[in-house]
């Protein structure tokens, strides 16, 4: 009986862990360089969300100075963190189910950078992780087996 009930509880637990994953920034040596040339951390807000468009309509400065009105209702949760140069941060675990979609706004030194936001549909990812990769170029959203991804 009792490994009956054992079983089911690690099933259980499996079941549930399968629809999770962990979201993560890996912050490329160099990404951000600042108008002397230091490499300084870079400002990512990460977005959880229940559809994707009025996030993909948005300026930066509107989801800066009113995200709330701009997302409304899309907007799950969302966080604002600074990362080092260089750097493999995990910021949030969610579960798929739950949050459909998850973006991030970079915000650099360089203000001439053209690509700042990027978003991953969660159900896409097939890993445990979803990367956001930050390089001096790009960012990419990727579905990983680790927090460290190589580019």
């Amino acid at each position: 009986m009792f490994k009956k009930v054992f079983l089911a509880a690690i099933f259980t637990v499996f079941i549930v862990g399968c629809g999770q994953i962990q979201v993560g920034i890996n912050n490329m040596p160099n990404s951000n360089l600042n108008n002397r040339g230091d490499n300084v951390p870079i400002t990512v807000i990460v977005y959880q969300l229940s559809d994707i468009k009025k996030f993909e309509e948005a300026t930066e400065m509107e989801l800066i100075t009113k995200e709330n009105e701009v997302l409304g209702r899309d907007k799950i949760d969302s966080i604002k963190l600074q990362i080092q140069p260089n750097a493999n941060t995990a910021i949030v675990k969610i579960d798929k189910e739950n949050v459909p979609y998850v973006g991030v706004l970079v915000l650099y030194a360089d203000q001439g950078k053209t690509k700042i936001k990027e978003f991953k549909k969660t159900s896409d990812v097939k890993e445990g992780y979803l990367i956001f990769s930050i390089s001096d170029k790009d960012i990419k959203a990727l579905s990983a087996k680790s927090l460290v991804v190589k580019e």
